[in-house]
């Protein structure tokens, strides 16, 4: 008879047992649920640099801060635009 060959059952490994995938999603659950403490630089430290330094040192960092925003706004913008694009295109395939 010609058919296709009998599949052979593969023997789970005894480390992929149910109590391990339940120990597995404990850990990840706790580590995403108890982050480590992150020290973040405060406004106040900035404030306190550029007030010190030169005013053309002072003027250079208003416009960084602005160059550097230009990006990160067009990328946002970028995402959204995509987005609706996508959603458009579900609404006409209903």
């Amino acid at each position: 008879m010609g058919g296709l060959p009998a599949q052979r059952r593969r023997k789970e490994p005894k480390i992929c047992s149910a109590m391990s995938g339940r120990l597995r999603c404990f850990i990840l659950t706790l580590a995403l649920a108890l982050p480590l403490p992150v020290h973040a630089q405060g406004c106040s430290l900035c404030r306190d640099t550029t007030a010190g330094s030169a005013p053309h040192v002072r003027q250079s960092l208003r416009r960084a801060i602005l160059i550097l925003g230009l990006p990160a706004a067009g990328i946002f913008l970028g995402i959204l635009v995509l987005a609706r694009k996508i959603r458009a295109r579900e609404d006409f395939a209903d």
